[in-house]
């Protein structure tokens, strides 16, 4: 790490991407490199996953994103090991970075606490994140009405993947009531295997008509039945701004699998996956 840290260092530098996933780094590493971030102003892609940097590291290189000379637009940290403790340091760093826009924190232990922090930096009018993925990191439905309600404020963000956490209803109705505030400007919201029943398709369906930037919704691996087909129907066939929807995995019949299967390429730009 030490040669690289000095390979990035170097004025003249053009790399501009460094992926270093599953390199079994840790925190003693990030040093070096943080270092480096700090005056490097060409690195724009860094993939940091699958290492063993822990909240030690991620802390160190929350420092470096502070720094105003770092130009870093696309960091993928999933897979770290990191904690709800790592998370205050980090939304810190988000609240003043100017360049960051596509942010990777899955398969971590950030829980209920961690996302709270998350949601609230993404209020913050400096923070410019304009992709946030967050996968299966033991979140639950509890901290969903802060989210919901942080959403509605952020500026910024584009997509959000919540893949994979037990959200349940509740975490759908308060999300609908996000994407119908104006100004929400989310595009792509992925929500597979997250617990949806029929009782929310309703609300989901209403708030998507009333959020013309929304063009994707990924609900696939939840317990969507055949009652929620008509209202799925309505929705894909007249909510024009919708490019895709994925319905893979849910408890569709066969006939009701057909009527949805139906709607794929009403209209040109339309894609419908069950």
């Amino acid at each position: 790490m030490k040669v690289l840290a000095e390979a990035l260092r170097e004025p003249n530098g053009k790399i501009h991407e460094l992926w270093l996933d599953n390199n079994n780094l840790t925190d003693s590493c990030v040093i070096d490199l943080v270092s480096a971030l700090c005056t490097n102003r060409s690195l724009t892609v860094l993939d940091l996953g699958n290492n063993k940097l822990r909240d030690s590291g991620v802390n160190l290189l929350s420092e470096a994103l502070k720094n105003l000379e770092c130009k870093i637009q696309k960091l993928w940290l999933d897979r770290l090991e990191i904690t709800h403790s790592s998370a205050r340091h980090l939304c810190s760093a988000l609240s003043t970075n100017r360049s960051l826009r596509d942010l990777n924190l899955s398969n971590n232990e950030l829980g209920n606490s961690g996302v709270n922090l998350l949601s609230t930096a993404l209020r913050n009018p400096g923070c410019k994140i304009q992709k946030l993925v967050l996968d299966q990191i033991g979140f639950t439905a509890s901290c969903a009405r802060e989210l919901a309600l942080n959403l509605s404020s952020s500026q910024s963000l584009r997509v959000l993947k919540l893949n994979f956490n037990h959200l349940a209803d509740s975490r759908m109705k308060l999300s609908s009531v996000a994407l119908k505030n104006e100004n929400c400007k989310m595009q792509t919201l992925e929500l597979a295997s997250v617990g949806l029943t029929d009782s929310c398709v309703n609300d989901f369906a209403s708030a998507v008509s009333a959020n013309q930037p929304l063009i994707g919704p990924n609900l696939s691996l939840n317990f969507f039945t055949d009652k929620s087909v008509p209202a799925l129907h309505q929705l894909i066939k007249n909510y024009q701004s919708l490019k895709w929807i994925r319905l893979w995995c849910n408890r569709f019949s066969f006939n009701g699998e057909i009527q949805l299967r139906k709607l794929h390429k009403i209209r040109s730009n339309l894609s419908v996956e069950v």
